[in-house]
């Protein structure tokens, strides 16, 4: 049994020095500065729980930082992540192999954690059962893109999503235009941009645009345009929501932008886009996550092999 831990920087540590001057200089307010403290001490608070229980285990780790080179993981039983669902989302893109066991822990009050398996104040209970190999892990869906670019007539395959896509103009005032596919349908647009969301981030951008939120065990995905411009009062657009499996249907989406992206879990990927290049949306592999604290009771999913 090996685990990699992955630790996120502090906004303290990030930009600590900025904002110290500022409050110095009467530009921010102290009560903020107090905040990124407050979450920095947290933070390494939970980091060091961590650490210290992993020895009291005797479970052997290795450490990385956020966004750094990623070691070989074919020895390794699980990663866990410290921080928020920024830190996880991060980390997804790094695991392909499926014995390998995706854990967050939320290590401030302040981190967006929904993602996450626990915080401090339950840390040594699920390192417990982690130990003990009582941990079920839940298999979720992931999504991949696969692009044509029409200037080099090549392709190129995402690494895969754990909570959505974003395809949209690089400039986000500017409108987006581009044709939809899904199955036999096919739609001209100009809006602000296609969600493209697994169920995992159905409760995330997606939803705020007004899509729907999905069981986290859920097969399928979803698409969701946002902002859609209306040519006329008596047009109904026919392709602009929905639920689909990739392995039946296919969504496509044809740039007709000068500059465009297409983003991976918010900032953590982006693939510029230019006139006439296509992307089409496909399964990815499955990742086995350490059920988030939202989650009551789980029907089982047996864990991929024993730790």
């Amino acid at each position: 049994m090996k685990v990699l831990v992955v630790a996120k920087k502090t906004n303290l540590e990030l930009h600590g020095e900025t904002i110290r001057k500022r409050v110095k200089a009467g530009q921010i307010n102290p009560r903020y500065l107090a905040r990124v403290e407050k979450t920095h001490k947290e933070h390494y608070n939970t980091l060091d729980l961590l650490f210290s229980l992993l020895d009291e285990y005797s479970i052997p780790y290795t450490t990385i930082g956020r966004g750094l080179y990623w070691p070989d993981l074919s020895d390794v039983s699980a990663v866990f992540t410290v921080g928020g669902d920024g830190t996880i989302l991060e980390a997804s893109h790094h695991i392909e192999n499926k014995d390998v066991i995706l854990f967050g822990v939320r290590s401030a009050s302040t981190s967006v954690g929904r993602l996450c398996h626990c915080s401090y104040e339950h840390l040594r209970e699920k390192l417990e059962s982690f130990y003990e190999q009582k941990l079920e892990p839940v298999k979720v869906a992931r999504l991949q893109a696969r692009i044509q670019f029409t200037a080099t007539r090549g392709s190129s395959l995402t690494e895969p999503v754990l909570n959505d896509f974003l395809y949209a103009n690089q400039s986000p005032a500017a409108t987006t235009r581009y044709k939809i596919y899904i199955g036999d349908k096919e739609e001209e647009h100009k809006s602000s941009g296609v969600w493209v969301s697994t169920a995992s981030g159905s409760t995330g951008a997606v939803l705020a645009a007004g899509g729907k939120e999905m069981d986290l065990r859920s097969r399928l995905f979803q698409y969701m345009v946002r902002e859609l411009y209306f040519f006329s009062s008596t047009y109904t657009p026919q392709v602009h929501q929905g639920i689909f499996d990739p392995d039946k249907v296919l969504l496509k989406i044809e740039n007709f932008s000068e500059r465009a992206i297409l983003a991976l879990d918010g900032h953590h990927g982006a693939v510029s886009l230019s006139f006439g290049d296509s992307v089409e949306f496909i399964r990815g592999s499955d990742l086995y996550l350490a059920p988030p604290s939202f989650l009551q009771q789980l029907p089982s999913t047996p864990p991929p092999k024993k730790l």
